[in-house]
């Protein structure tokens, strides 16, 4: 477990500080947009690597799909394998239907993993009312900005509520599929830093 901390944490030093540095050089925020995918698909390789004697399928399976399907949203990772107009029928045809699994696929992995992490109340509806209205919000913006806030809104709740018990510690296995979404919230706060500077 603690190589994939390790990996995340360094993914998103990279991501930000080529960002400062290009802060100090140019006097504008940019961090290296094409590099996300990748550093997605590196924090993915890096759990199932330290994950395999986990036994939650659903939620495994949920964190692969999300990941994945997080990996093809956007032009960056599709760039690199094809030509320009294979690339605009992928934007215009294809990707939104990836968007909308992927969100499907981070509603199932909130869903299980506030479930299993034997959260009540409030505790437990929030994250899934917050996630459940991505699907409405994100159709009616037509804009990818409304899943990015809201993963990085429900990292910072499970980290909150991760921080705020008392009686006992996460399990290992929850432990890995929350250091994946906080360095996916990570990135994406470093993400959209770029368009608000």
């Amino acid at each position: 477990m603690e190589n994939l901390r390790k990996t995340v944490l360094v993914g998103c030093l990279i991501y930000g500080l080529y960002g400062l540095v290009s802060l100090f050089d140019l006097g504008v925020f940019i961090p290296p947009l094409p590099l996300k995918p990748f550093l997605f698909a590196v924090f993915l390789i890096a759990y199932i690597a330290v994950s395999r004697q986990d036994f939650s399928p659903l939620l495994r399976i949920s964190l692969l799909v999300w990941m994945t399907s997080l990996v093809f949203v956007g032009q960056y990772f599709v760039e690199v394998f094809f030509e320009y107009s294979m690339v605009d029928f992928y934007l215009n045809n294809v990707e939104p239907f990836v968007l909308m699994g992927s969100i499907a696929a981070f509603i199932a992995l909130v869903y299980k993993l506030v479930g299993e992490l034997g959260y009540t109340g409030l505790k437990y509806y929030l994250p899934i009312v917050i996630s459940v209205t991505l699907i409405p919000l994100t159709i009616f913006f037509k804009d990818q900005i409304v899943f990015d806030w809201g993963i990085v809104a429900i990292a910072v709740l499970l980290y909150t509520f991760d921080r705020l018990k008392k009686d006992a510690s996460t399990e290992e296995m929850h432990e890995k599929i929350l250091i994946v979404m906080y360095g996916v919230a990570a990135i994406t706060v470093i993400e959209r830093i770029t368009y608000l500077l």
